[in-house]
């Protein structure tokens, strides 16, 4: 799938730890691959990066639920991306978060979450969960983990994001407006220096 990467600060390149142009070889975010009701459909990905903080914002203007009339409504999107880092450097895989808008009817409820790994590990997982305060009166949400991990030296690896939204209607009356958007993620990927044992 095609994707739309834009700057977030003044380049393109994702990593503080390695020159610009080692950074451009090792993270190619141009393909990350994705899929799933909650991608975008045919369209482009769209990803923002800071070229301080290793910092990457993927937008998915698709990923919305609606529980007006059905009990639940679900979207997930799944994201993957090949890293190859040279013997001397190693991943670090840093504070996932979710963001999004909500407006829910009294007794309607959403949890959006992402988690954040490598193939065949555990990483660090965040989840927001929403519940209507005053019926009908929108309300945004942000939730991020502090939780990074780290790849050994030398790592050949498959970073991948696991990206969802759930509404729920519970005890909203039937016909009562109750919709969600999770309207991105961000988390930072960024290498460093290692000594290889």
């Amino acid at each position: 799938m095609k994707n739309t990467m834009k700057a977030f600060g003044f380049g393109i390149s994702l990593l503080l730890a390695a020159p610009a142009g080692a950074a451009d070889a090792i993270i190619d975010i141009g393909r990350i691959a994705s899929g799933g009701n909650g991608c975008p459909g045919g369209g482009a990905l769209e990803v923002y990066q800071s070229s301080f903080s290793g910092r990457m914002m993927i937008f998915l203007p698709e990923m919305s639920v609606d529980v007006s009339e059905k009990r639940v409504d679900r979207k997930a999107c799944a994201l993957s991306l090949a890293v190859s880092l040279p013997a001397h450097q190693r991943l670090v895989i840093a504070q996932p978060a979710v963001f999004g808008v909500a407006e829910l009817a009294e007794g309607a409820s959403l949890v959006a979450a992402a988690e954040v790994f490598t193939a065949g590990t555990e990483g660090p997982r965040v989840e927001a969960k929403l519940g209507a305060a005053v019926e009908g009166e929108a309300d945004s949400f942000y939730e991020r983990s502090a939780e990074e991990i780290r790849t050994v030296c030398g790592a050949q690896v498959n970073v991948r994001a696991n990206l969802s939204l759930l509404g729920l209607k519970g005890t909203a009356r039937t016909g009562a407006s109750s919709t969600a958007s999770l309207e991105g993620a961000a988390l930072t990927l960024r290498v460093e220096d290692c000594e290889v044992d």
